[in-house]
């Protein structure tokens, strides 16, 4: 199901939503492609949300961008079960300012249950930390406000009663 708004900017659809359909051979997916894309692997400068994710805002299984939430975040600020990035929380955590998580590896300020770096687990990191107002959101705050914003692929991938696609023509 690919479904592209009529708008653009800059050469981009402003919206495009593109799911693969279920079946014995499901077709090879191409990527949404937009200012907000949508679909199992999500592409654009704005805002992407599926399995793979890659833009400023990126949320998915495979999250790549400014800000990356995702299993598998990379980002300037990522945020995932295995975040890499300039500022990573998540359970393994590797940051090159700063990393919290369960294990937070940087060459700046970390913070975990293991932690390693110049400034791990010492008063100058939970100085860095109160400091700086993005950490003070505890991580299950993070998923709560972008967890349905993943979800979206599935809700969207749902038919209408009857069982007819929405495809549009």
């Amino acid at each position: 199901m690919r479904i592209t708004s009529p708008g653009s900017f800059l050469g981009l659809p402003l919206f495009e939503l593109a799911l693969g359909e279920a079946g014995p051979e499901p077709p090879l997916r191409s990527p949404a492609r937009a200012w907000v894309a949508v679909g199992d692997i999500a592409i654009g400068p704005g805002l992407s949300i599926g399995g793979v994710a890659v833009g400023t805002l990126a949320f998915g299984g495979c999250a790549v961008g400014g800000v990356a939430l995702g299993g598998c975040a990379l980002g300037v600020l990522s945020l995932g079960g295995c975040s890499i990035g300039g500022w990573a929380m998540g359970g393994l955590a590797l940051g090159l300012e700063a990393a919290k998580g369960g294990l937070a590896a940087s060459f700046g300020f970390a913070l975990g249950g293991i932690a390693l770096g110049p400034h791990a687990n010492t008063r100058e990191a939970i100085a860095y930390f109160a400091k700086a107002p993005l950490w003070l959101v505890p991580p299950e705050r993070w998923f709560a406000v972008f967890l349905p914003l993943t979800l979206l692929p599935l809700l969207a991938s749902r038919r209408p009663p009857g069982g007819r696609s929405i495809t549009p023509k």
